[in-house]
């Protein structure tokens, strides 16, 4: 009889999830014990809670390990992903399975995209989640996919046999790393065979491990992934300045999550207060902001960072907003017509306030509700009327939010309107709809200039006892050097840069370089 062990990972106010699981192991080894397969289910209840018990268990003898997720990942359940993730890259077992109760994709929280980084991290494009509604959704969703995993071993186990048939073959007691479960029995010259080719291997690799060491070379830790998160603004900002050179969307070992500037902040905190308690990070972050971050932006948590993490930013450069406005609703409003138009901070006022309280007759979009971007128009508005709140109006359903391929469809039709109707749009100069083009383009103009917005990159630098300087990835160099900050920085700045360190922070929690 085969042995299949489960693991279920999750919090533990999950527990109707877990016995949910343990159930459907139960029915399921029922089902294949006259295949020879019996299946068990173990959370932390089973080892007296202890945490390397847990670890054990998921590296040595767990063939799958199933994460429960409900908006949140603790730093348990985070310690045991990293292991199962650690040992599936490094032995090809256990298999992951990972099940998060779904969210409002257009109110993604700093949890949710620690966990969607945390994915990418460790497991890259290989693994990907799978939402669940309820309870019923979850143990349906989990049998298919367990039943799956049992199907496929089954087959690797014939596969095997009809290969070799010549060779005995059976099943292990606990197959925990796949095809490798099968033990064969084999004849004394094919095992000298199979020696000698181990031994030669064994030979090669020492030969290459030499050869490193005589070219001052050691082996290395695989690098951490670089996760980017923020707002697209951004992304398509550091396109323009580096005439297209650089797309973190497209940036070598790393990935991008679209998360509003206010959100990736926390994010970034999150981080640097977990990296207190592990002094471990699986990723490296960099956070794109169209806003500039300050002291208020982390009052809550700033205590819990003081002393051992700077958050470091470099200013980018302006970007300018820019209303898109409809070109039948602009003539309909009697607004300049011209390529590129500016209006007044009261005509914009005047303008949202209509779009407020007439959805039938214009459509509003703006991006995120904690975006940068948004926060410089709410600013713009209190100026005139503090009524008007962008994020109240998005609760309401008064204005929505659109993304850069957001359809024409959906900006005319968005509430249900059959012959389409016009749309308004706060983006910038570089965040709009790609998808369109029926539109004029307007700058705000208040307080005797044109409004723009700052645009950073923000990353963490974390103190060395050794010397109490603070020091940050040769990653974060690297992206730096492709932003030409060597080349606008000054160079006392740069040349503790080019060390990995930054400057005397003089106890600050955020330190800008620049601006």
């Amino acid at each position: 009889m085969a042995e299949l062990k489960i693991f279920i990972a999750g919090s533990k106010e999950l527990k109707t999830e877990r016995n949910g699981i343990k159930i459907i192991a139960n029915d399921l080894s029922s089902l294949y014990s006259s295949r020879g397969i019996h299946i068990t289910a173990n959370s932390y209840e089973h080892f007296d809670e202890n945490q390397d018990s847990y670890n054990r268990f998921i590296v040595e003898e767990a063939d799958i390990v199933v994460f429960i997720l409900d908006g949140y990942i603790g730093s348990k359940t985070e310690e045991e992903f990293i292991a199962a993730t650690k040992s599936l890259n490094e032995k090809n077992h256990p298999d992951i399975m990972i099940f998060i109760r779904e969210y409002d994709g257009e109110a993604i929280t700093p949890n949710i995209a620690r966990i969607q980084g945390l994915i990418a991290g460790c497991l890259g494009n290989s693994k990907y989640y799978v939402e669940y509604s309820s309870l019923e959704d979850l143990k349906t969703k989990a049998r298919e996919r367990i039943m799956r995993y049992v199907d496929k071993f089954e087959s690797e186990v014939l596969q095997e046999e009809e290969k070799h048939p010549f060779l005995t073959t059976r099943r292990t007691k606990n197959p925990s790393k796949g095809v490798s479960t099968i033990k064969t029995r084999i004849t004394f010259w094919k095992y000298l065979s199979i020696s000698l080719i181990a031994v030669l291997l064994a030979i090669s690799a020492l030969f290459v491990l030499n050869k490193n060491a005589q070219n001052g070379s050691e082996a290395k830790e695989p690098q951490s992934l670089l996760i980017f998160s923020g707002g697209g603004s951004v992304v398509d900002f550091i396109k323009s300045i580096t005439d297209n050179t650089v797309n973190v969307k497209e940036y070598d070992s790393s990935t991008y999550i679209n998360l509003p500037s206010g959100s990736a902040w926390t994010l970034l905190t999150e981080e640097a207060i977990r990296w207190n308690e592990k002094k471990t990070q699986p990723f490296i972050s960099i956070v794109l902001s169209a806003d500039r971050m300050d002291q208020s932006s982390i009052d809550y948590k700033a205590d819990n960072i003081r002393n051992q993490a700077c958050i470091t930013g470099y200013f980018l450069g302006y970007d300018t907003l820019t209303v898109y406005i409809d070109k039948e609703f602009a003539k309909e409003r009697h607004l300049p017509i011209d390529t590129i138009n500016e209006i007044s901070a009261e005509k914009f006022t005047e303008i949202i306030s209509f779009a407020k309280n007439n959805t039938d007759k214009v459509n509003l979009f703006t991006t995120n509700k904690s975006s940068g971007t948004l926060r410089m128009y709410q600013r713009i508005v209190d100026e005139v009327n503090k009524s008007l709140n962008f994020e109240d109006m998005l609760k309401q359903k008064q204005s929505h939010s659109f993304y850069q391929y957001s359809s024409s469809d959906y900006l005319h039709t968005l509430n249900g309107q059959k012959e389409g109707v016009p749309y308004i749009m706060l983006g910038s100069e570089s965040y709009y709809s790609r998808k369109v083009n029926d539109y004029y383009k307007y700058h705000i103009y208040a307080n005797g200039e044109i409004q723009m917005k700052e645009m950073y990159i923000y990353f963490m630098a974390y103190k060395n006892i050794k010397d109490d300087k603070y020091y940050f990835s040769p990653k974060v160099l690297d992206f730096l050097k492709r932003l030409g900050a060597d080349k606008t920085l000054p160079e006392d700045i740069w040349n503790e840069l080019s060390e990995c360190r930054i400057p005397d922070r003089r106890g600050n929690i955020i330190m800008h370089l620049n601006k």
